[in-house]
């Protein structure tokens, strides 16, 4: 059998959502059927882990992928087997843009394009020089997308975001955020005690402010909440929390790795995101018996939680509406407890069993 040869790229592969689903993609990944190459265009945090598997590793030590194209370029034509089949796996539409103009330049180079972000996001602007960004890759997505010999989307919320003319391109796979199904422990029915926890990105799209606000109307309610995260509006958001005399319900934590250990210690998840592709998060929540208050974002929460019947969406950006809602839940926590559970059979369509076995019945047909 000859091998095909895979080649992933992303700009950064660190401990986020994205590059643990590719870690675990790779490490799973049949190796009598696989070549494997990862191209990180700055550190790749994973070397180590990929090397033991004898996955070749190349960093670029660039910040910005666009200054790069000439040397991506000569390693990639350096890469191509032309005895087997070459696909390039790109993630995050930044570099999906420009990748796949290039793999249409290179001979004997098939191209996926891995798109975890709803495209609805480029309608969000945080500011003036936001808004002209996010019109040009609009732009250039409709332009280069379509060069694409297959797109692969993280929920189906992020497929319907997309033109039709691309929907015949696209496969929906899930990520693989759940490698075994807890056991579930029998239910405390005189628990009063409730935390509420967030593992989040500290950046404005997470929209943690609406969190905090939220707790503003809970003062009176035996909640607290812990916000688990690195970021750039950590400072404000600490600010936020001071103003509104919170200091005594809402703390603060930095980034773990271990997110299945830390949630063992809470009983509620929040997810107030203005878009989510689908949240790694929320899954991992579900399998730990929390119950789930997300947005009703653009992208993949609706799915997740079945439209609402196995966890409770509010109004995206709406602080009120969330505090109703976890008002809701710990005033019946018990029977919405039960009632979630009744849909755990669907996280097997999380499983990183299922994941791998999408992605190689997609690079056996490309």
């Amino acid at each position: 059998m000859i091998k095909k040869n895979l080649i992933f790229f992303m700009s950064d592969f660190s401990s986020g959502g994205a590059g643990n689903s590719i870690l675990k993609l790779c490490l799973n990944l049949p190796s009598k059927e696989y070549n494997i190459s990862i191209i990180s265009l700055g550190k790749c945090s994973y070397s180590k882990v990929f090397k033991k598997k004898k996955i070749n590793v190349y960093e670029l030590q660039k910040k910005r992928l666009f200054f790069s194209i000439r040397d991506l370029s000569k390693l990639l034509k350096n890469k191509i087997k032309k005895d087997c089949k070459n696909i390039l796996i790109s993630n995050i539409h930044y570099n999906n843009i420009i990748l796949a103009i290039l793999a249409k330049k290179i001979d004997n180079l098939k191209i996926i394009l891995v798109e975890r972000t709803p495209l609805e996001e480029l309608n969000i602007f945080f500011s003036i020089k936001d808004f002209f960004k996010k019109k040009i890759i609009r732009f250039l997505i409709h332009f280069s997308y379509p060069l694409a010999d297959i797109i692969i989307v993280n929920s189906k919320g992020i497929k319907n975001g997309f033109p039709n003319i691309l929907k015949k391109k696209i496969k929906v796979i899930y990520p693989p955020a759940i490698i075994n199904t807890l056991k579930l422990k029998k239910l405390d029915k005189n628990s009063e005690n409730f935390k509420a926890v967030c593992f989040s990105r500290l950046s404005i799209e997470k929209n943690l402010d609406c969190a905090i606000k939220s707790f503003n109307h809970l003062k009176n309610i035996n909640i607290s909440l812990t916000i688990y995260g690195n970021g750039n509006q950590k400072e404000k958001l600490v600010k936020l929390v001071n103003s509104l005399s919170l200091k005594n319900k809402i703390s603060f934590k930095k980034h773990t790795n271990n997110v299945t250990k830390e949630m063992k210690k809470f009983n509620i998840l929040i997810s107030p995101s203005f878009f989510e592709g689908c949240s790694n998060s929320i899954i991992e929540a579900l399998n730990n018996d929390l119950v789930v208050i997300a947005s009703n974002c653009p992208g993949g929460n609706k799915e997740i939680l079945s439209n609402g019947r196995s966890g409770e969406l509010f109004i995206t950006n709406n602080e009120y509406d969330l505090s109703l809602k976890i008002k809701k839940v710990i005033k019946n926590f018990i029977n919405y407890k039960y009632k979630y559970r009744n849909y755990r059979h669907k996280l097997e369509n999380f499983s990183l069993r299922k994941n791998v076995k999408n992605y190689t019945k997609i690079f056996n047909s490309v």
